[in-house]
């Protein structure tokens, strides 16, 4: 990215570490970096839990995130990790779906995150970033291969409009 010495430190590491946002407006890259939560927290803490409404869209910058499901007889099944540079898929589809999660995420190291607030992520999915756009749709798509797409709007208004019409299951 040619206008990474514009950028300030944070705006410039998230253009380095996740290639869905490489080449993303400056103007993108500083409204994520000056919106978004920053947090540092050490290894085994609960990042979210199972049941609870999602509070936002993690980047992780350091560390990683087991993500995984409890069961009562006390075992746990894990189903990824979130490392530096990734995004978690669960978060983005609670996030789109407006659901709760089925599953908790534990700091497997010390982690550091940016965490998205839900309106500025739906802001990138529908106004700001395409790319950012292709590549939920594409790691969907890889995780859920009966997920249909029946629509697409271009702005947050027409997304509105769509949604009242079609009344998915998710909005992306």
């Amino acid at each position: 990215m040619d206008s990474a010495l514009a950028l300030s430190p944070l705006a410039a590491r998230i253009a380095a570490m996740f290639p869905a946002l490489a080449n993303a407006p400056p103007a993108t890259l500083e409204r994520i970096a000056r919106e978004g939560a920053y947090r540092k927290a050490p290894a085994g803490t609960p990042m979210f839990d199972e049941h609870s409404p999602c509070s936002g869209f993690p980047l992780v910058l350091a560390g990683s995130i087991r993500v995984l499901q409890r069961y009562p007889n006390g075992r746990e099944l894990q189903l990824y990790r979130v490392k530096p540079g990734e995004s978690c898929l669960l978060s983005g589809s609670c996030l789109l779906g407006h659901t709760n999660y089925v599953a908790s995420g534990i700091a497997e190291t010390e982690v550091e995150l940016l965490i998205l607030p839900p309106a500025l992520f739906q802001a990138l999915i529908a106004e700001d970033e395409p790319m950012l756009k292709a590549q939920l749709k594409a790691r969907l798509a890889e995780a859920w291969p009966e997920l249909v797409i029946v629509a697409e709007a271009e702005n947050g208004e027409e997304a509105v409009m769509i949604a009242k019409e079609e009344q998915p299951d998710a909005e992306l």
